[in-house]
């Protein structure tokens, strides 16, 4: 009896150390972290005055993250993203323009993140520095295009700007997680039309002030183990 009582509790101590070290490997920090942004859905504030934006917009497979992870808890992270956002007609008939438009820009954000990692659960959040360049297309009859033309008008703009956000990641394993991410932030633009498309108003600039929100979700590969410094949070 004793002997079986023995070979049991040996391997059930077998089996505990299996799990606990199978868990361990399982989450292993890694330095580099590049993700493919599938979804995002945008809040669309108006363009300007004179056109009523829809409430959201969605974009899908947009965006491309990338992060260096300098610790377990801390990391730099670069992103790159394409925006479309469609407008309403404007119901103010007396507006240069009244006719739907869309938004396309390409932004991009560097920011760094803070990191509360909980085994395969992870939370974190941070700042970023925003740069937006684009353009506005809108059929128009305004200035020299004719009534009724399917001239497409281009007001290119671009910007600065910033953002806060939180997020929460799930591991699959070592090297595939996926994430989530809400951000709050401010972009200040500048509008300029493009001279070769209406030279009746070669110097028509105006600004424009955006307080927005995103949603976003990416799917993320990691790679390359990160080494234990004395200096480094302990890992989880």
């Amino acid at each position: 009896m004793n002997r079986i009582l023995t070979c049991c509790s040996l391997l059930l101590l077998l089996g505990m150390s299996q799990m606990s070290f199978a868990q361990r490997s399982l989450y292993k920090p890694q330095v580099h972290e590049i993700g493919l942004q599938f979804a995002s859905i945008d809040q669309i504030p108006s363009f300007t005055s004179e056109y009523d934006g829809m409430p959201f917009s969605a974009n899908f497979i947009n965006g491309i993250r990338y992060k260096y992870h300098l610790t377990n808890r801390g990391g730099i992270r670069l992103g790159v993203q394409y925006l479309r956002s469609q407008f309403d007609q404007s119901s103010d008939t007396s507006a240069s323009f009244f006719r739907p438009a869309s938004r396309n820009r390409v932004q991009v954000d560097l920011g760094y993140e803070w990191k509360l990692p909980k085994g395969p659960h992870q939370y974190f959040w941070g700042l970023e520095g925003t740069y937006v360049q684009g353009h506005v297309n809108d059929l128009s009859d305004r200035l020299d295009v004719p009534p009724g033309s399917s001239v497409k008008t281009a007001l290119p703009f671009r910007g600065f700007g910033g953002s806060a956000f939180v997020g929460y990641r799930y591991f699959f394993n070592t090297h595939f997680s996926l994430a989530a991410e809400a951000h709050i932030s401010y972009t200040r633009n500048s509008y300029e039309d493009d001279p070769s498309i209406l030279p009746a108003a070669p110097n028509y600039v105006f600004q424009e002030d955006i307080v927005a929100f995103q949603g976003l979700v990416y799917l993320s590969y990691h790679f390359v183990k990160m080494k234990k410094r004395c200096a480094c949070p302990r890992f989880k």
